[in-house]
């Protein structure tokens, strides 16, 4: 196994920030409120590499303001962390979506639907992340980002609901998207607005998934439906306070 000090030098364009044990006991510490370990999992990842590309971001000064750091509701993100994977960055007009990875293979980058095709979720950019947790050195590695518009081309694939390019097809200095948000803005996404649902309709859908026996809560009713209950913020945090009411009544 490479050292992280092996790992830059052969993959010098990459973005590596190692990641310390520290930082590892705080996002534990704030990531057991899911309902079950996958979603408590999902949560661990995505806040660790959420937290690690923020500070980046603030030491490189490309927050702008506090005014991003100032407005952060993690109870918001972790409610997004219970059903999906990734989280989002706003820098003034841009919006970068983040979709990290435990995979030891980054052959090719997947994007859940959410991401894509909820028109209030989806970003200019997106950033292919690799985290290493498990063994001595923990570290994620920005491996490569795309546009909206490419990871719209990419294979769609609607049995597990994602967008996928290949490796060859990201662009892997993250400097590029720096000079590329200045130069020339990725103009933002157009996306189809989603329908609306009647009251009865989405008490429901609540109650369905709500049940604490689903895991993959994503895939257990039509996209169009989950992108209308998720894109809410109020019915995806009843959605969250209903499977944690379920797992509390289970212990």
């Amino acid at each position: 196994m490479q050292t992280l000090k092996e790992l830059i030098y052969h993959f010098p364009k990459h973005l590596w920030l190692e990641i310390s044990r520290q930082e590892q006991e705080l996002a534990e510490k704030h990531c057991q409120n899911n309902s079950n370990n996958v979603a408590c999992r999902n949560a661990y990842v995505n806040y660790l590499c959420f937290n690690k590309i923020i500070s980046y971001l603030d030491e490189e000064n490309k927050l702008n303001s506090d005014s991003f750091l100032e407005q952060l509701n993690y109870q918001s993100i972790l409610s997004i962390w219970e059903f999906v994977n990734g989280s989002v960055v706003e820098l003034k007009q841009t919006r970068i979506i983040i979709i990290p990875s435990e995979s030891t293979e980054i052959d090719d980058f997947s994007v859940p639907f959410e991401w894509v095709d909820i028109a209030s979720w989806a970003g200019n950019y997106y950033l292919a992340v690799q985290m290493n947790l498990e063994q001595d050195e923990s570290w994620l590695r920005v491996w490569g980002f795309t546009t909206y518009r490419n990871i719209k081309k990419g294979k769609k694939d609607n049995i597990r609901r994602t967008y996928s390019l290949e490796r060859k097809d990201l662009i892997e200095n993250l400097n590029v998207m720096w000079v590329g948000m200045e130069l020339c803005p990725e103009e933002k996404p157009f996306v189809a607005s989603l329908p609306t649902l009647p009251p009865y309709q989405v008490e429901i859908l609540l109650q369905k998934l709500g049940k604490l026996t689903l895991h993959s809560l994503r895939l257990e009713v039509s996209f169009e439906q989950w992108a209308i209950l998720l894109a809410q913020e109020r019915w995806r945090q009843q959605l969250y306070q209903l499977r944690l009411k379920g797992k509390k009544e289970c212990q």
